[in-house]
């Protein structure tokens, strides 16, 4: 059995589909979208992407996918009895004069690639097994 919370995180994909004129409250350029992504790893990253990041200007509806490297750390060893694991993800305007963040993220997702550190009983098992396997070996 492996522990992907003991794991390392090996890539990153992110797909935005961003609408700045969804009612009540229509966000007035695009490219001031910023996301902030914090997953548990490291000395707990910060990645920031804005619309600007991707070329997105203007009102309407946009859409990008990209994969980013920025993340891959080791995944913090959270004791088993922890309460939670924060993966933080905040959405913001970067432009001061309009700070209200209006819109709508539609279809959009972040996926992480983890390999999983296999658990301590496992890998017990692997090294007796390889131990045994080397004793029945033929000799020649």
């Amino acid at each position: 059995m492996a522990d992907i919370e003991n794991g390392v995180i090996t890539s990153t994909r992110i797909h935005l589909e961003f609408d700045t004129t969804v009612a009540p409250n229509p966000f007035q350029n695009a490219a001031s979208l910023a996301i902030l992504i914090q997953p548990p790893a490291g000395d707990l990253p910060l990645f920031t992407v804005t619309g600007a990041d991707f070329g997105w200007s203007g009102t309407g509806q946009f859409e990008v996918d990209f994969e980013t490297d920025a993340l891959n750390l080791p995944i913090i060893d959270f004791p088993p009895d922890a309460d939670f694991a924060l993966w933080f993800v905040k959405i913001f305007s970067t432009n001061p004069n309009t700070p209200l963040l209006g819109g709508q993220l539609t279809n959009s997702y972040i996926e992480f690639d983890v390999r999983p550190v296999p658990a301590p009983g496992a890998t017990i098992v692997l090294v007796v097994a390889a131990v045994v396997r080397r004793r029945r070996r033929p000799r020649r």
